[in-house]
């Protein structure tokens, strides 16, 4: 739901705008999940937002939802569109204000983007990994600040990718767990032999074995994990020659 605030009492304006800020500042679940810069025509603007929500995506049998509106989501856009696309989505507002990981970030539409913008495979491609992304981050330690959410994200992206160019891994769970797993245990841990069998066992399944990387590394115990960073971490000093 989209709310002008200019619409609101003065009374009603601070009530709100003192609760929003406690939740943020509190970390509590938020009412307000983007605070938008108001153009001159709502209405229009209200428009503009809607058609940003839906994507068109070649080879898609219907479009998809683009949830830029999640705070979390929002924050990555940046990095992932660049100045134009941020320039696009936001449209006739200059820019927006997301309330994460206790503060308020705001975000600018450039005035030197170009005015042109076309949302390209590669952009739909990182738009799509969005939801490993973000599902991976909700479940590590809570960030210090948005620029530390954001670090993390851009992080495990890598990761995801990395899943889905050099061990052809594509469903979700796959892909959350690897990630998670390089998150959690080592930035390398797939060049581990103990990995690079499991993976190597997926790779040369057939379908009729319905064999997935989830499954497979579940069967790793706490302690061969732990032997697993053991073995990654580089020798100390005294060791090396």
């Amino acid at each position: 739901m989209l709310l002008d605030l200019h619409q609101l009492s003065d009374a009603a304006l601070g009530g709100f705008l003192d609760l929003v800020s406690d939740q943020v500042a509190n970390r509590d679940d938020c009412l307000c999940s983007l605070l938008f810069a108001a153009p001159n025509e709502p209405q229009a603007f209200a428009e503009h937002l809607a058609r940003r929500s839906v994507l068109d995506v070649p080879n898609a049998s219907t479009p998809k939802q683009f949830r830029y509106f999640d705070p979390g989501t929002m924050l990555q856009l940046p990095r992932l569109l660049g100045a134009a696309g941020m320039a696009w989505l936001l449209g006739p507002s200059d820019s927006v204000v997301v309330p994460w990981a206790g503060n308020w970030t705001e975000l600018s539409a450039s005035e030197n983007a170009p005015s042109a913008f076309r949302l390209k495979g590669t952009h739909l491609e990182a738009l799509s990994r969005l939801g490993v992304v973000n599902r991976v981050a909700m479940g590590l330690s809570r960030p210090d600040n948005a620029l530390d959410w954001e670090r993390t994200c851009a992080a495990i992206d890598l990761h995801v990718q990395r899943a889905m160019t050099q061990h052809h891994l594509r469903q979700q769970a796959d892909l959350v767990a690897f990630a998670g797993h390089a998150m959690v245990h080592h930035p390398a841990f797939d060049q581990h032999p103990r990995i690079r069998n499991l993976l190597e066992t997926l790779s040369s399944a057939t379908p009729d074995e319905e064999l997935d990387y989830r499954e497979l590394s579940s069967h790793l115990s706490t302690d061969d994990w732990q032997q697993i960073r053991k073995d990654l971490l580089p020798p100390p000093p005294s060791a090396q020659t």
